[in-house]
């Protein structure tokens, strides 16, 4: 049998796109043989969601038993889990120390500064009245002198260190 001539050209160009078919073929088998399997995909975006939840606890209950499900958690992940609730729990506690101190501290500032107020009013208080006074012994146009239109006189039934006692109290107050 006798090949013809006109198909020895269309046969080799067939054999050659064989060829590189094959050779392509292989490329790609290696290349999904690199590649992960579903498996350890799927493994490792359980990964990454107990990654997020020790991390970043951006996982929620539901998507952890997804995470979880059909295996165990290791020994290091649940380790990880629990110190970073623990943490949290801790950050939580301070936040609320935080909280109450900054707000102690606002309320004390408030009273410093009212109580600062009141010293700078009552201070203002006991000038004008020590210039009132000196303004008192320094007047000629009175008759008598500031003391003589005080009544002294001891009260009924008490002493005079009683009496006193009780006028510099009642000037105390006054000035308060």
């Amino acid at each position: 049998m006798r090949i013809s001539l006109q198909w020895v050209a269309p046969t080799r160009w067939f054999f050659r796109m064989i060829k590189g078919a094959d050779a392509a073929l292989e490329n790609m088998k290696k290349e999904m043989q690199a590649r992960p399997t579903e498996k350890l995909v799927d493994h490792l975006r359980k990964k990454i969601k107990i990654l997020q939840a020790v991390g970043y606890n951006s996982i929620e209950a539901e998507d952890w038993e997804v995470a979880t499900s059909g295996e165990e958690m290791s020994k290091l992940e649940s380790l990880l889990l629990d110190k970073n609730r623990k943490m949290e729990h801790e950050v939580t506690q301070l936040k609320v120390k935080l909280s109450e101190r900054t707000s102690s501290l606002e309320s004390a500032e408030a009273k410093i500064e009212e109580l600062t107020a009141r010293i700078n009013e009552q201070q203002k208080l006991v000038q004008k009245l020590e210039e009132d006074i000196l303004k008192g012994y320094g007047s000629k146009d009175k008759k008598g002198t500031a003391f003589e239109e005080w009544d002294l006189s001891e009260p009924r039934g008490m002493d005079n260190t009683e009496a006193r006692s009780i006028t510099v109290i009642f000037f105390f107050q006054f000035v308060a």
